[in-house]
């Protein structure tokens, strides 16, 4: 099994928009966790995101930096290392300086507009390349 797992995800690109480095040091060729989580992180940050925008909208920034904190990871896990970075911003700045949270957390949504398809394009790749398997 091991060696129908590595000549497939031999033949398996992420998008370049991704960080690679970052999803092969998380995943190593195992596309199976990588679909799982691809999964995972979709349906999840969807509901998190939306929480996250009703505290910034109500200026509730313990509620700002626990979830940004929450969803931090998730974003590192689909190669999305930039907004990984927003995010801990964002987690940071709720505690010191607020005014500057509701402009990053536009550029995030801006950028997940971009990214989010692109994801659920690469989790359809995969799960196509395993029903091969």
């Amino acid at each position: 099994m091991q060696s129908t797992q590595n000549s497939n995800s031999e033949k398996f690109q992420f998008n370049s928009l991704l960080d690679q480095s970052v999803l092969d040091e998380v995943y190593g060729g195992d596309l199976e966790y990588a679909g799982e989580i691809f999964e995972m992180v979709l349906t999840y940050s969807v509901d998190e995101i939306k929480n996250l925008n009703t505290a910034i909208e109500t200026q509730d920034w313990e509620a700002t930096s626990r979830i940004a904190h929450k969803l931090k990871p998730n974003f590192s896990m689909v190669g999305l290392s930039d907004l990984e970075e927003k995010m801990y911003q964002i987690e940071k700045e709720a505690e010191s300086n607020p005014q500057i949270i509701p402009q990053l957390f536009e550029e995030i949504t801006s950028a997940l507009e971009i990214y989010f398809p692109i994801i659920e394009k690469d989790l359809q790749k995969i799960k196509n390349l395993l029903k091969l398997v």
